[in-house]
């Protein structure tokens, strides 16, 4: 038994893990946030309580939730562009390289967050918060002696059908075949920021794996096809021959051709294969 329903049981014990992903109106997807160390979320829901004065001593005959609601704060140790906006509260230009505007939005960032867990250890719940407003209030150390943390807060708000989120529980790892959270990407040294990558000929390419629950090891099958370059891709895909590994490195025989990586996550349950997104053409 996985644990989460009766207790006492130690399987009921956790051990927590997990990730982050969120998805604004505009994003096409949910965007993983990387390195959690923590996340701590603190409900807001005051009580009214109500005495009665009945008898000769006042005493608490009654009390009503009088607002609902909550605060998130998640400490964010991955730098990426998109992490950086929800720090900072700005829009992302990637018109010439990267650039990330600080408090130029003229709102909060809102949107779905949901917490993904990965623990071998105790229940597996997965966490839905339906509606957050981030703004920029936390703190940044520039200069520290540690990993550097932004801590982005947001408020939890109720949505449109009336919600603030749920929590869904999840198989035990020992007992799904591997499961893919967030798809493969391909990254390169040229402009690493935005996807799709930029690829260039004799560049070394590696495949991100994204995120899984319950694999044990991953194979890697690179491919190539033909331009232009369409997200979703909509094009043929050939298997490069002995493109077996996590790095890649086009050839001549590449240019003019967008790449792709097919990573399947095997154990003893089984396997799954997912396919990332493509590269943008390679370049000599």
């Amino acid at each position: 038994m996985a644990g989460g329903y009766q207790a006492p049981s130690p399987f009921n014990y956790v051990l927590g893990r997990g990730f982050l992903t969120f998805q604004q109106a505009s994003d096409p997807a949910p965007v993983a946030l990387g390195n959690a160390p923590k996340i701590v979320y603190t409900p807001d829901v005051p009580v009214l309580p109500h005495f009665s004065v009945m008898q000769g001593t006042k005493v608490q005959d009654f009390s009503t939730i009088i607002q609902k609601g909550g605060k998130i704060a998640m400490d964010l140790e991955e730098e990426t562009y998109y992490n950086l906006s929800l720090f900072w509260g700005g829009t992302i230009d990637t018109d010439a390289g990267v650039r990330v505007n600080m408090l130029d939005l003229p709102e909060q960032i809102q949107g779905q967050l949901i917490f993904w867990p990965t623990n071998d250890v105790g229940p597996r719940w997965k966490r839905t918060f339906t509606n957050i407003l981030i703004s920029p209030t936390g703190d940044f150390d520039a200069i520290s002696d540690q990993y550097q943390v932004m801590r982005v807060t947001g408020a939890h708000v109720i949505d449109q059908n009336q919600l603030f989120g749920y929590s869904d529980l999840l198989p035990d790892v020992s007992t799904i075949p591997p499961t893919n959270l967030v798809p493969p990407f391909i990254t390169g040294p040229k402009n690493p920021g935005p996807l799709p990558s930029y690829a260039f000929v004799g560049e070394l390419m590696t495949a991100n794996i994204g995120a899984w629950s319950g694999q044990t090891s991953f194979t890697y099958q690179w491919s190539s096809g033909p331009a232009p370059y369409a997200n979703p891709y909509l094009g043929s895909l050939t298997p490069i021959s002995g493109a077996t590994n996590q790095n890649f490195t086009p050839t001549d025989a590449q240019e003019g051709d967008v790449l792709a990586v097919t990573v399947t996550g095997i154990n003893a349950q089984g396997q799954t294969a997912v396919i990332s997104t493509v590269t943008l053409p390679v370049h000599a």
